[in-house]
C-alpha cells in the first residue's frame, strides 16, 4: 500500500469542526497546532495508511512536553476552548495553521454575549490617582484606564471591554498565555486576570494603546507607586546588620525551599529540566496565588525568591 505524506495545515481536515468545539483536549490540541487531524493520526494502527515524518512527530511530541508542563504548573489545564489552545500555541512559537486560527476566532467571538453597552466616561485625574494607589488592576479596568475612561463594575466588565474593544480584548488573549501580562485569580467564584497598574501601563504602551491623557499623567507621576520589582532588592540590605536575621527568618522561605523540591520533581517526571529562575517564578505565582508574602506584607517575585531563598537550593536527588 502506498503511503502518502500528510501535508502541513492539511485542507483535509475539518476545520470548522474543531474550531467550533466548547472544549479540546491537551492532546489533541497538540495535533492540531501542528497541522495534523487527531482522527486520522492518533491511532497507530494506521500508520501503514497515513505516514509523518520523523520532524513531524518531534514537533508534536515538543508540544505535547511543553503543555504538560504548563499543566504541571498550574499554567494550563487539560482541557480549553479552540481559541485557549490557539493563544498557547503561539505564545509559545508554534505556526498554527491559518485556518485554525481564523475559524477558533470567530467560534470565540460568536460566544461572546453581545448587550447594549453603556456609555463611556472620560475618568477624572482624581479617579485615576486613585486607582493608580490600587495594588492590582482587572483585566477589564486596565482597557478602560488605558485608553482614559472610567472602568465599569466587575459584573458588567465582561461584557463591557468586549463590546467597547474587542481587538484590544483580543490582543489581550494573545498576551496572558505567554505571561507578558496578567495573573489568574479567582474573584467571587469567577476567573479573572489582574496585574500592577504599571504592568498594565507598559503593556498598553507597548500594543500602542496608551492615551494622550495617560501618558501625560504616567510622565508626571513617575515616582507614584514605584515597580515592585525595584523594591526587593533592597528589602534586606537596608535594613540594620543588627536585625537582618530576623527579616532573613520569614517564613516564606522555608515553603519556597519544599515547593521548588516539589517542582523540580513534578517537572523532571516528564523529562523537563527546569532553571533555578524558572522554578522560583513558579513558586511566585503559588506565592500571589495563595497570598503569601513578607513580613513586611511584600509581595514576592521570581528573582527575589531565586535570590533570597532559592540562593542555598540543589536539585534533589541527583
Amino acid at each position: 500500500m502506498n503511503r502518502k505524506k500528510l501535508i502541513w495545515n492539511s485542507e483535509s481536515i475539518d476545520w470548522a469542526y474543531w474550531a467550533n468545539l466548547q472544549l479540546i483536549s491537551f492532546k489533541d490540541a497538540c495535533w492540531l497546532v501542528c497541522g495534523v487531524d487527531p482522527n486520522i493520526c492518533n491511532n497507530e494502527s494506521i500508520e501503514s495508511k497515513y505516514y509523518l515524518s520523523d520532524e513531524k512527530k518531534i514537533e508534536i511530541n515538543k508540544a505535547i512536553t511543553q503543555v504538560k508542563s504548563d499543566i504541571l504548573a498550574k499554567e494550563e489545564k487539560e482541557y480549553n476552548s479552540p481559541w485557549d489552545w490557539v493563544c498557547w500555541a503561539e505564545g509559545k512559537g508554534i505556526p498554527v495553521p491559518t485556518k485554525f486560527h481564523a475559524l477558533a476566532f470567530e467560534a470565540k467571538k460568536k460566544s461572546i454575549h453581545v448587550h447594549t453597552a453603556q456609555q463611556l466616561e472620560e475618568i477624572s485625574e482624581e479617579s485615576l490617582v486613585w486607582y493608580m494607589k490600587q495594588d492590582s488592576w482587572a483585566y477589564y479596568e486596565a482597557i478602560f484606564l488605558i485608553h482614559g475612561y472610567k472602568p465599569p463594575g466587575s459584573f458588567e466588565g465582561f461584557d463591557e471591554v468586549r463590546t467597547h474593544f474587542p481587538n484590544d480584548y483580543a490582543m489581550l488573549e494573545r498576551s496572558i498565555p505567554i505571561g507578558s501580562i496578567g495573573k489568574e485569580v479567582i474573584q467571587a467564584g469567577q476567573k479573572d486576570f489582574i496585574d500592577t497598574p504599571e504592568r498594565w501601563l507598559e503593556w498598553g504602551k507597548s500594543k500602542g494603546l496608551l492615551c494622550e491623557f495617560l501618558t501625560r499623567f504616567e510622565a508626571n507621576n513617575k515616582n507614584h507607586n514605584s515597580l515592585e520589582t525595584e523594591a526587593p532588592s533592597a528589602e534586606v540590605g537596608d535594613v540594620p546588620v543588627s536585625k537582618q536575621s530576623k527579616t532573613q527568618d520569614d517564613p516564606w522561605k522555608g515553603i519556597a525551599l519544599l515547593k521548588a523540591d516539589e517542582i523540580y520533581k513534578k517537572q523532571k517526571a516528564i523529562s523537563c529540566d527546569p532553571s533555578k529562575s524558572a522554578i522560583a517564578n513558579l513558586i511566585a505565582k503559588e506565592f500571589e496565588k495563595d497570598g503569601i508574602q513578607t513580613v513586611k506584607g511584600k509581595r514576592l517575585n521570581g528573582e527575589y525568591i531565586k535570590r533570597h531563598a532559592l540562593n542555598t537550593w540543589n536539585r534533589p536527588n541527583k
